[in-house]
Parts: C-alpha cells; structure tokens; sequence
C-alpha cells in the first residue's frame, strides 16, 4: 500500500495484531486524499 499508492485499499482485520502504537501509524499512513480505505475488525 505505502509503495504502490494504490487507489483502494481494503484491508481485513489489519489491526488486529498490532499494539497501540502501531495501529496509529498504520491509520496516519492510510489516511491520504488520493485514497478510499475500507478497514474491517470483528468486536
């Protein structure tokens, strides 16, 4: 995703493994005007 600056992104239960800390980065870097990011997590 951060290399080849797709349009879309659909990333499944991407956070699920992450600390807290991480998952922030990984939603600062998924936020861009030139991308639709669609995040799924079961709760």
């Amino acid at each position: 995703m951060l290399l080849n600056q797709p349009k879309y992104a659909i990333l499944d239960e991407a956070t699920s493994a992450l600390d807290l800390g991480n998952e922030e980065r990984l939603y600062h870097h998924s936020i861009k005007p030139d991308l639709v990011s669609i995040f799924t997590a079961n709760c």
